[in-house]
């Protein structure tokens, strides 16, 4: 009889818990006896076995493994010492007594010794998957309790167990995916929170040094897209990305948008409070892209927006700060000037578009001007302020210059009942003949006084009427 097989005879079935149990007893503790791999290691192999390996007469993988070929009968029966052993059931046995084991057990859904053997040796990617997977689960519970509590990482450990089936058994593979399903329902402000808070810094505070002012913008985006959105933008080719953003950002102004910009230009005071420049930074981004889909009437739209506007409120701000508040004020006391400034947008469109006829819309807005008023102000800089002065102080000018004003030329032109001798009528009436001789010598530089008598020496009649006025003379009340 060999030596071997003697001692195999009576030492074979000896497993290593027998050879070793004062030792283990000594220095391991007990629920590490307890763990499954433990326990089958001290209490499946013997020395038999242990022989039979040494020697060649059992193969390696089978011993340890179990059958590992999938396409075999065999493959769920035989699993030798460790084959058929959990993943979970041996970790738990080191896991805290309070640790929720739940998620855990739920990612490692029954993986076996012998399935992580199989996918090792084939070369399965997805066993990176779970070797990450594990190692996140089980060191999420050392993190600081503070840690612990990011959205980001909650988000993992409160994942529903079919999602997480799914990533687990390789149903769901594209990380952009993997992504929506677990972070979908957060926001972009949530994501840049979480990140913040992990990486320990103010969220709010590197807004306010980045972005100090004009912050509608980042915080339509922060606040309206979420996870979900951007993953579908990438992965879902029916996902219509421009609706979608016009969804998101429809209600924000063009001042929102370019707010920030508009702020570092430090625009004067007079600008930024410019009724027409704030009426254009009102302008909806809804507004914009109906414009530019042709959605919208561009000119229904300028008129809603702008229609009400006078050319006052579109350059005197601008005119202002041009010339200086005191040119243009004086510029603006002519009273041609001051009306101009009062026609509003949709007048002019209206005038345009044959709505009113160009001879209206000059009476509605300058039927009171007067020749003075349209003249004066020119006559006064070519000949100096004392010769003006002196001009209209003539009672013929100063009627002509007063009295003809643009409604008067527009009732005889338009009116078949007021005609010429009416207008002369309400100009000239108060002015005596004796008036008109006297400005006329005015005018020419002639001793009135001279010219007069001249007349009267020359047709006695003519002094019975000098004193009558012209609107006794038109209606023919003065006898020759």
């Amino acid at each position: 009889v060999y030596i071997d097989d003697y001692l195999l005879e009576v030492y074979g079935t000896l497993t290593v818990r027998g050879l070793a149990i004062e030792l283990l007893d000594d220095f391991i503790p007990e629920n590490v006896l307890e763990n499954v791999a433990v326990k089958a290691t001290l209490d499946e192999i013997d020395v038999q076995g242990v022989f039979d390996l040494i020697k060649g007469n059992t193969d390696v993988v089978e011993y340890f493994f179990g059958n590992v070929d999938k396409e075999s009968e065999e493959y769920d029966t035989v699993n030798g010492i460790y084959g058929g052993l959990k993943i979970f059931d041996i970790l738990s046995t080191f896991f805290p007594e309070d640790m929720n084991t739940e998620m855990i057990e739920t990612a490692l859904n029954g993986m076996t010794v012998k399935k992580i053997y199989v996918m090792a040796a084939e070369g399965d990617p997805m066993l990176i998957a779970y070797a990450v997977l594990g190692v996140a689960a089980v060191g999420y519970y050392f993190l600081p309790e503070e840690v612990k509590q990011n959205e980001l990482l909650t988000k993992i450990t409160e994942m529903d167990s079919d999602t997480l089936n799914a990533i687990v058994n390789g149903e769901l593979t594209d990380p952009v995916d993997i992504i929506d399903a677990i972070y979908g329902d957060l926001t972009l402000r949530n994501v840049y929170e979480d990140i913040c808070e992990l990486a320990g810094a103010d969220a709010n505070a590197i807004l306010d040094d980045y972005i100090p002012t004009g912050r509608a913008f980042v915080d339509a985006t922060l606040d309206g897209i979420r996870v979900s959105d951007i993953c579908s933008m990438i992965n879902d080719e029916t996902f219509d990305a421009e609706q979608f953003l016009i969804g998101v950002y429809s209600a924000l102004t063009v001042r929102d948008a370019i707010g920030g910009l508009i702020d570092m230009l430090e625009l004067p005071e007079d600008i930024l409070n410019n009724a027409v420049f704030k009426a254009t930074l009102g302008i909806t981004v809804q507004n914009i892209y109906d414009l530019i889909k042709g959605e919208k009437d561009v000119t229904e739209f300028l008129l809603a927006t702008y229609g009400e506007f006078t050319i006052d409120d579109f350059v005197s701000d601008i005119l202002t700060a041009v010339l200086g508040e005191e040119t243009f004020d004086a510029i603006t006391e002519n009273k041609v000037v001051s009306l101009t400034l009062g026609v509003k947008v949709n007048d002019i469109y209206d005038v345009a578009t044959g709505k009113v006829a160009p001879l209206d819309f000059v009476n509605d807005v300058y039927s009171e001007v007067s020749v003075g008023d349209v003249v004066g102000a020119i006559l006064n800089a070519a000949m100096g302020e004392e010769a003006y002065n002196k001009l209209i102080a003539n009672k013929l000018i100063a009627a002509t210059f007063d009295n003809i004003t643009v409604g008067k030329i527009y009732n005889v032109i338009s009116y078949d009942n007021y005609g010429v001798v009416d207008m002369l009528d309400e100009v000239y009436g108060a002015l005596t003949l004796r008036d008109v001789y006297e400005s006329i010598c005015d005018l020419a530089s002639l001793d009135a006084d001279e010219v007069i008598d001249g007349l009267i020496t020359a047709k006695p009649a003519i002094e019975k009427v000098l004193d009558h006025t012209l609107s006794e003379i038109f209606a023919g009340e003065v006898d020759n």
